[in-house]
């Protein structure tokens, strides 16, 4: 299980804002963390694509600290908490950027099985 960078840009940098799609293979959870510098003011959007990135679907993920919460989406996202995600196998995963003006915001996700 390798960690991965799905996005790492800054807020206005509207060419490169979709983030990285990486693909789930047989795991079927994601936790993800964010990284903010600058004061990102912008949203955090968490989806999966089941075509191979044609078609992109809003995913829900639950901080740890706040179990059977449930978020679409982070305006603005903080440094804590970890989130999970339960992804489906064999598809797309990705943090896309939205609405901000300043600041910089890196993910980082690391797949694994089942927690």
């Amino acid at each position: 299980m390798d960690v991965v960078t799905l996005q790492n840009e800054t807020a206005y940098n509207a060419a490169t804002l979709t983030g990285t799609a990486y693909p789930t293979g047989s795991q079927n959870t994601a936790l993800v963390w964010f990284t903010l510098g600058g004061s990102y003011d912008g949203t955090a959007t968490f989806e999966t694509s089941p075509d191979g990135g044609t078609s992109w679907f809003g995913i829900q993920a639950e901080a740890l600290s706040a179990i059977g919460t449930y978020v679409s989406s982070l305006a603005p996202p903080t440094a804590t908490p970890l989130y999970r995600i339960r992804v489906p196998a064999y598809t797309l995963l990705r943090v896309r950027m939205s609405g901000g003006t300043q600041g910089t915001l890196t993910v980082k996700a690391l797949l694994t099985y089942g927690l």
